[in-house]
């Protein structure tokens, strides 16, 4: 009778900056555009990295892709040793989910004392055709009092728990555009796709004549939530049933002064935050520094920015972090890291919300060598948002720092006293119909 306590947390993610062939790949063009202004190009830049190449919810191929990836039988198994795959091929497309009984250093590093059979869960998403490159992942571990079982069974079992959840991904991904149902994952839809992920992992381990008397997965307390990485892509309001029945308890005569307050007052506000690092011998830690009005519900709150996040490092551009048997992904053309991440706003009557970033310089070992730099959001309830890039905090603290900076500007710019350049774009300062704003800021140093 086997039991396992398994453990998880996110790891390092990054796209390629050029197609191979000496041209700029989709990304990079996207970034171009926000660089030269172009602030409507930061809701495509971010659908684009969330969703990969479907991006728009228009766009056929996408809705194809996504339909494709949702249904089990078009993922084939690859056993290689001690390795699992599950590899999906939809003409010049490629998805992958390996897992590896080697992981690189610096993430087998963050796992506990006498924790065993660590494996790193790869996602890669290739096109041959135009160079679209992404990579992602997971580091799994059994902690010490978990049972041992045979390292290829656990890999297969590990890997099909991660692709399940792939899986359930582009189920809502496709439904959001051929359906248009684009709303968001509670808790308890998001409890059933760990559940049902989980199910599957211990199939696969009873398939292989283990005995499962226990079998558990939590996230690791200072890494993000799998359950997250869905929310990312869920975004929406689930205020109808309110508005429905203020209307027949109230009735007719009070129906502009619901109109108004669930539409005015009360407000689901959030922001759609990616953070790109375009610096070639710089690596940043991101942190928040201040948040204001942000659900910390661990189900709500993103795991990059919580205290003690082991992935919360951007590494950069010449620090490649893929493995390389899983499509050959040690690019000749730079990759770029980037976070991306969603925050909600807790308090809704008549509260916006945002927050103070901070990047923060660190070497290999994670020492920091002091070129931080710092950037604002802020969602109003009321009136136009507003934002900010700074090198320096100039007050006590980072609340009183946060409330003293920013301009109600779709794009800001700075050049440090380091030769670094701070920007920042967002695609709309209010007037949202969703509530939901997108804001890309972008670190250079003039290597790209």
């Amino acid at each position: 009778m086997s039991k396992l306590s398994i453990k998880y947390f996110p790891v390092g993610g990054g796209l390629c900056m050029g197609d191979g062939k000496g041209h700029d790949s989709k990304k990079m063009e996207l970034i171009r555009r926000i660089l030269d202004q172009d602030t409507s190009a930061t809701t495509e830049l971010i659908d684009y990295v969330i969703v990969g190449e479907s991006g728009s919810k228009d766009s056929d191929a996408g809705k194809q892709l996504a339909v494709y990836l949702s249904q089990e039988e078009n993922w084939i198994p690859e056993a290689d040793g001690n390795d699992f795959r599950y590899e999906a091929i939809m003409g010049d497309i490629t998805m992958q989910v390996t897992a590896y009984d080697r992981a690189p250093d610096e993430y087998m590093s963050a796992v506990p004392e006498g924790a065993h059979s660590a494996r790193f869960v790869e996602i890669n998403h290739f096109n041959s055709a135009n160079g679209y490159r992404k990579s992602f992942g997971f580091m799994y571990y059994a902690t010490k009092e978990s049972e041992v079982i045979s390292a290829a069974l656990f890999s297969k079992a590990i890997v099909t728990r991660v692709w399940a959840g792939i899986r359930a991904l582009y189920t809502y991904v496709m439904n959001w555009m051929t359906e248009g149902q684009f709303a968001p994952v509670n808790q308890e839809q998001a409890e059933e796709i760990d559940g049902n992920a989980n199910q599957e992992a211990i199939d696969v381990l009873e398939e292989g004549g283990e005995e499962v008397e226990d079998f558990g997965v939590a996230l690791d307390e200072a890494a993000a939530e799998l359950a997250g990485a869905v929310d990312l892509v869920a975004i929406g309001t689930v205020l109808g049933t309110i508005v429905f029945v203020g209307i027949l308890l109230i009735g007719m005569i009070l129906l502009v002064a619901i109109f108004y307050l669930v539409h005015v007052i009360w407000k689901v506000l959030g922001v759609r935050y990616l953070v790109i690092n375009m610096c070639q011998d710089l690596s940043f830690h991101l942190k928040a520094l201040h948040l204001d009005n942000v659900d910390e519900d661990k189900k709500a709150f993103p795991g990059i920015l919580k205290d003690g996040a082991k992935n919360n490092t951007l590494p950069s551009t010449s620090k490649v972090r893929f493995a390389d048997d899983a499509g050959g992904f040690h690019p000749t053309v730079p990759v770029v890291h980037y976070a991306v991440f969603q925050m909600l706003n807790n308090k809704k009557f008549l509260e916006g919300l945002g927050v103070l970033l901070e990047l923060q310089d660190v070497n290999d070992v994670g020492e920091s060598h002091g070129t931080d730099v710092f950037a604002k959001y802020e969602v109003h309830a009321a009136e136009d948002n507003e934002q900010a890039v700074v090198e320096d905090l100039n007050l006590h603290t980072p609340e009183q720092e946060y409330n003293d900076i920013g301009e109600q500007k779709r794009f800001v710019q700075l050049k440090t006293r380091d030769g670094l350049t701070l920007t920042q774009a967002t695609q709309a300062l209010g007037g949202e119909k969703s509530g939901i704003y997108d804001v890309v800021w972008i670190v250079q140093d003039g290597s790209l």
